[in-house]
């Protein structure tokens, strides 16, 4: 807020009164799930796309939240449960939500990226649930004219889960890293692991032990360092 103010007030940008931010924030009435009008704007903007703008990855991501429900007078309904839409469960309505799970479909070229979709849940989403989120969505960005490509996410157990239940296997003795497009049996989609958590994951093995090797392997020469 410091900068958004320093911005405003120094006359850098035009930007409107913070209380106007706020008047506009309250008419806001977002919620969780997948929204149709969102899909129809994104299919008229693909429709002016060539074929190569229109390919990308979608990522899913789990995000913890703070524990908060309002309800809505308008719609009468309680905003801040677990919410999965249509693959709820009974218990999840009487269960608060503290993470979110987030779709995002990024182009490879086309240099836009668009969250497609938001839902609620308590702890990680149940692997059943997630697969059957992911195939809805790629059906949804599909039918609006977007190529899915591949899925992307960190190698937590729950995504590990809900992509084997798609094909996905890791092991090397059934090694699977991609699906059919079901929308287009001649298409395929890869899965893939978001790299930053292979790092993250690498450092927090190195943090945990107390002695590690580093190997360095040269033309003419091999090289061990081991350090304490």
């Amino acid at each position: 807020m410091a900068a958004y103010r320093l911005l405003r007030d120094g006359d850098f940008l035009p930007l409107p009164s913070v209380s106007t931010l706020n008047r506009c924030v309250r008419d806001l009435k977002p919620e969780f799930g997948f929204d149709p009008t969102l899909f129809e704007s994104l299919s008229t903007k693909l429709s002016l796309m060539n074929v190569n703008e229109r390919r990308g990855i979608l990522m899913f991501a789990e995000l913890q939240i703070s524990k908060n429900f309002e309800f809505r007078v308008d719609t009468c309904k309680i905003v801040g449960m677990v919410d999965f839409a249509e693959f709820s469960r009974a218990e999840d309505c009487s269960t608060e939500g503290d993470h979110a799970l987030v779709f995002l479909f990024q182009s490879h070229v086309g240099g836009w990226v668009q969250t497609v979709g938001c839902f609620c849940s308590s702890g990680s989403t149940p692997a059943i649930v997630l697969s059957q989120l992911l195939l809805k969505c790629i059906v949804l960005l599909e039918n609006c004219g977007a190529i899915v490509d591949g899925l992307v996410s960190d190698g937590a157990s729950t995504n590990r889960s809900a992509l084997a239940t798609l094909g996905f296997s890791g092991s090397l003795d059934s090694l699977q890293y991609k699906m059919e497009n079901p929308c287009d049996a001649t298409r395929e989609i890869f899965f893939f692991c978001d790299a930053p958590h292979f790092l993250k994951t690498v450092r927090n093995n190195l943090l945990r032990s107390k002695e590690f090797v580093v190997s360095c392997y040269f033309a003419i020469s091999y090289c061990t360092v081991t350090a304490y």
